[in-house]
């Protein structure tokens, strides 16, 4: 956080949410999970992958996304477990 503010220590404050954005959608590498994903059950979209329209984006189905999310909030317990004990 040094380096992007520089010398200008009191704006931190305007860079706390990406901050914590970038903080939440990292995998940590003591479990290879991102905090994100432990308590929503599954990965966060980032904005640029909307602009950009990755794969991701464009093989979007409604249908399709309500079922795999049941699935993903099914083993969301699971996966907080396996987390916690590496």
């Amino acid at each position: 956080m040094e380096l992007r503010l520089g010398k200008a220590h009191q704006s931190w404050i305007n860079e706390l949410q990406q901050v914590l954005w970038a903080h939440r959608t990292t995998p940590k590498s003591n479990n290879e999970e991102t905090p994100f994903s432990l308590v929503y059950g599954s990965e966060a979209v980032i904005p640029i992958e909307i602009s950009v329209e990755t794969k991701r984006v464009q093989d979007f189905d409604p249908k399709e996304n309500k079922k795999r999310r049941r699935e993903d909030l099914d083993i969301l317990e699971e996966r907080r477990e396996m987390a916690s004990i590496k």
